[in-house]
């Protein structure tokens, strides 16, 4: 048979892809593995449809099925994409009696406008969409392994770490380990001083200080992220995110959209957002007009582009920007 794993976290999906091939008795450590990136589809085709040299059923694995999702628009490899085999593929899912199991595990969502998508759903292909867990079923997941090695850790702590891991079930699960060979009692300041904040919160820490006309402690901040080994260019990227993400909330308040409103729409695009994150950062922005915004992205791409063109210093052009944040802010 024919299986499809998809969903938005890629670490999640392949959890999920091993944990039904162990219920089914299928070992994925043992099975013949691809990646879609460097080998052929026309591999993965004929190795299905040869004879297992031992009799019994064969177990194969696909990752990086690029070509069955848009979120990753360009995959640079050996194999050109007029020489895939698509249609070989195409025609493993009506075999009667197959001796083998063949697993597609895509690195995001499903495109349904593809044709190929289109003909694995006709194919009779068994696809699941792994959907991230909840809040609570990652608090469950950290009592029940910290219960397992005879540990306990409190809930301030899981919800610290799920914060900092932003949902990411490997890092959250990576991390909760660390934690728990740390001590036997994980705590929310041992979450401290393990984790460290994302870049993305990071960053929305030194922009809040900004917006507040904190510009010592922004400059802390800045500083903070710089020693923690953070690359600057990264976290001038970061700084542009997180006001265009501001641009967009503004210019969707301005159209009458409620917080609720505004937190989905922004959730569709990336990680969840929740309502008050939106109204927190509505009252940042009280003495931010529009016009400063895109002052702010335009003198922002300026900077990116001195320091790839001019190779000038980005830690001098941030320190600079951050020094003279007040000339965007309207006074009070």
């Amino acid at each position: 048979m024919v299986f499809l794993y998809h969903g938005r976290d890629a670490g999640l999906t392949l959890h999920v892809l091993k944990k039904d091939m162990a219920k089914k008795g299928e070992d994925y450590l043992s099975s013949t593995r691809y990646d879609a990136y460097r080998d052929p589809v026309g591999d993965v085709v004929s190795d299905c449809l040869s004879l297992s040299l031992f009799g019994d059923k064969k177990v194969v694995v696909l990752s990086n099925c690029y070509f069955l999702t848009q979120a990753i628009k360009s995959a640079k490899g050996p194999v050109k994409e007029a020489e895939q085999d698509y249609a070989g593929l195409l025609s493993l899912p009506g075999l009667s009696d197959a001796s083998f199991d063949l697993y597609l595990l895509v690195p995001g969502l499903l495109s349904p406008s593809l044709e190929l998508v289109k003909g694995l759903k006709k194919a009779g292909v068994s696809i699941k969409e792994c959907l991230a867990p909840k809040e609570e079923d990652f608090l469950a997941l950290g009592y029940q392994r910290a219960k397992e090695r005879n540990k306990t850790i409190d809930k301030a702590a899981l919800s610290l770490l799920l914060s900092r891991t932003g949902g990411d079930y490997l890092l959250f699960c990576s991390y909760l380990d660390l934690l728990l060979t740390y001590t036997d009692a994980v705590r929310a300041e041992d979450v401290e001083r393990l984790v460290y904040k994302p870049l993305e919160d990071k960053s929305y820490e030194c922009v809040s200080h900004l917006l507040k006309g904190e510009t010592g402690k922004a400059l802390l901040s800045y500083r903070n992220v710089r020693a923690q080994g953070t690359e600057a260019l990264l976290a001038l990227l970061s700084f542009v995110s997180q006001f265009r993400t501001m641009a967009l909330v503004l210019s969707l308040n301005r159209q009458g959209e409620g917080n609720e409103e505004i937190a989905r729409t922004l959730s569709k695009k990336g990680s969840p957002v929740k309502p008050g994150r939106i109204y927190y950062m509505l009252k940042d922005m009280a003495f931010l007009p529009m016009e400063s915004l895109l002052s702010i992205l335009t003198d922002l791409g300026d900077i990116e582009e001195k320091v790839k063109l001019e190779k000038d210093d980005p830690d001098v052009l941030l320190e600079l920007f951050l020094l003279d944040f007040r000339k965007y802010r309207k006074a009070r």
